[in-house]
């Protein structure tokens, strides 16, 4: 029992890790680039304003994640069950079998 609670809290703690560095990344590409518009060393144009965007999205991703694992853990996660076509995803010889290898080449 200790051994998986020792187990449990390590996953924990390079969980907390991980999340602060896909939060920290897009966070210091904003606040980056807004210190830049500040300092009159970058104009704020269409292509700032686009990737500033991109990064805010990134962040509202990684915060949904989060709340849905806090749902989950809760047991309050809502799933939605729905049909999928696997025929309608793949077309036919695009999946290969796991651990295929390519052919080998004859050498000369």
């Amino acid at each position: 029992m200790s051994a998986d609670l020792e187990r449990t809290e390590r996953q924990r703690n390079a969980m907390v890790s991980d999340v602060s560095h896909e939060l920290r990344t897009p966070l210091s590409t904003i606040r980056g680039y807004l210190e830049a518009t500040q300092d009159g060393v970058k104009q704020l144009d269409e292509a700032l304003i686009s990737s500033l965007h991109e990064e805010a999205l990134q962040l509202q991703h990684i915060v949904d994640d989060l709340q849905d694992l806090a749902l989950a853990e809760a047991g309050r996660l809502r799933l939605n069950p729905r049909g999928w076509s696997i025929s309608a995803t793949c077309s036919p010889g695009s999946l290969k079998p796991i651990g295929a290898r390519p052919p080998r080449r004859e050498s000369a």
